[in-house]
């Protein structure tokens, strides 16, 4: 079940003439260690050693076979390697069960796009995601901030990682995907769960959500369905169901 985030074809130059400051197998392993227990902290520390852009290898990765995760803190950098889904091909994160199971389907998005795919949903997705379209929605957002912030409990300690979590997941449902809090929660927890049980070796957190996935699968296409026919240029979801795909069919359940 590879998991890398992006695999790099042969040796790329990008424009500027940076490199990626590549970590040995040792070093990689013992950073991979760190940001399993403390990912902020250890991308922090690792892009003051290593630089903004640092490429690590996985234990069982080949020459014949690569297994290799970067990591980038640099902006333009980052542009330019989600524009250029042919060299930069990003891959499988998500776990996945086997060809034609709700949980393979599931695995599947932009990340994993290429080409003229990739440029189709990229334009269709990119004008709510844009600065003007982000600047308006500011009041809103400072709502839904204050709202979850007031919850917060005062005078004891709590979890602030679960807190910023759950603000997230509020930000997201209220801003982009038409503030249906009663459909988007319940398959933003499914998801969580998908992403927490995905990891190199599966574990019961994995074959756990490999049950789950075919109910998660039918809340987002029944959600998707209630949106079909009501077009929002503001909702993630209602873009995707109301427009073709780059051929020109409809959307497919993938």
């Amino acid at each position: 079940m590879p998991v890398e985030t992006a695999v790099v074809c042969g040796s790329v130059r990008l424009g500027w003439g940076m490199l990626a400051n590549r970590l040995g197998k040792w070093r990689s392993l013992g950073l991979m260690v760190h940001f399993a227990a403390e990912p902020l902290t250890a991308a922090r520390n690792a892009h003051r050693a290593f630089g903004p852009f640092i490429q690590a290898e996985y234990p069982h990765s080949t020459s014949a076979q690569p297994r290799r995760v970067f990591m980038i803190a640099d902006a333009a950098l980052y542009r330019a390697m989600l524009s250029d889904t042919e060299t930069w091909r990003n891959i499988q994160i998500n776990g996945r069960g086997k060809r034609g199971h709700a949980s393979h389907r599931l695995s599947y998005g932009m990340t994993r796009l290429r080409g003229e795919r990739h440029e189709h949903y990229r334009r269709l997705f990119a004008p709510p995601l844009k600065r003007p379209a982000i600047m308006t929605m500011s009041p809103e957002m400072a709502r839904i901030a204050a709202d979850q912030v007031s919850s917060w409990p005062i005078g004891k300690p709590f979890s602030l990682t679960d807190a910023a979590k759950t603000m997230a997941k509020h930000l997201a449902i209220g801003l982009l995907f038409g503030d249906d809090r009663a459909r988007a929660m319940p398959i933003a927890e499914m998801i969580a769960r998908q992403i927490r049980a995905s990891w190199i070796v599966p574990g019961p957190a994995f074959f756990s959500w490999i049950r789950e996935s075919e109910v998660q699968e039918r809340a987002i296409l029944a959600w998707a369905e209630e949106k079909r026919g009501n077009t929002d240029a503001q909702d993630i979801l209602s873009i995707l169901v109301n427009n073709t795909d780059e051929a020109g069919r409809p959307p497919s359940v993938e």
